[in-house]
């Protein structure tokens, strides 16, 4: 699995938060885009993974055998955690679990996964969840879920100390073999990363 960005750029109003970048994500590194509050990280993880559309360039997806893959396939290789993506508050535990296997293959049994997340003995409904809890629980799904390609944005956020550590022995022991995009300015996060995209080197001034 590659994605190739070929000079691509988006652009709002007049104002472009981007503009001409190229770069290749490669299957088995991760990368991370750096950037302060604001400066369009969020913006470009999604022009990635096909959620928002690029105003110029191109977002090219390639599987192992080197073939085109289609917008239209590409979310069942997709994973994605990230402070704006929510899960239905109503569903309990057990019942978000199921469903989220539906669509993108957990690898793990549910009682595995409760005693991964240490929630052995706790089956509530999402509403109850406390912040931590809640995003502990979308990286789990990322993280032991099929898909080759994880985007994570913002990781840790919500998280304590040591829920931080739990997050960061996860991603070494589950994400090696996987393409990993992960949006952040907190070096705990992106200091796991190999490959570094800055933001800041891809702004242009306002359109003439």
């Amino acid at each position: 699995m590659q994605i190739k960005l070929d000079g691509v750029g988006k652009k709002f109003n007049r104002k472009w938060i981007f503009k001409e970048l190229s770069y290749d994500f490669s299957l088995g590194k991760s990368y991370a885009i750096l950037g302060n509050n604001g400066s369009g990280k969020t913006t470009l993880i999604k022009c990635i993974a096909g959620a928002a559309p690029v105003t110029k360039g191109n977002v090219v997806y390639r599987g192992a055998n080197h073939n085109v893959l289609s917008v239209d396939t590409i979310y069942k290789e997709i994973s994605w955690v990230g402070p704006y993506v929510d899960f239905p508050e109503e569903l309990y535990i057990e019942e978000l679990f199921s469903l989220y296997d539906k669509f993108k293959c957990l690898e793990v049994s549910y009682g595995q996964f409760l005693e991964e997340l240490s929630f052995s003995s706790y089956n509530s409904k999402i509403k109850f969840l406390s912040s931590g809890m809640k995003q502990k629980l979308k990286l789990a799904l990322a993280f032991f879920s099929k898909p080759s390609i994880i985007f994570l944005d913002e990781p840790t956020s919500n998280l304590d100390k040591k829920n931080i550590l739990w997050y960061e022995n996860l991603f070494k022991s589950r994400l090696s073999n996987k393409l990993v995009i992960l949006g952040s300015n907190t070096p705990s996060e992106y200091e796991l990363c190999s490959g570094f995209i800055n933001i800041d080197s891809f702004k242009k001034p306002k359109a003439l």
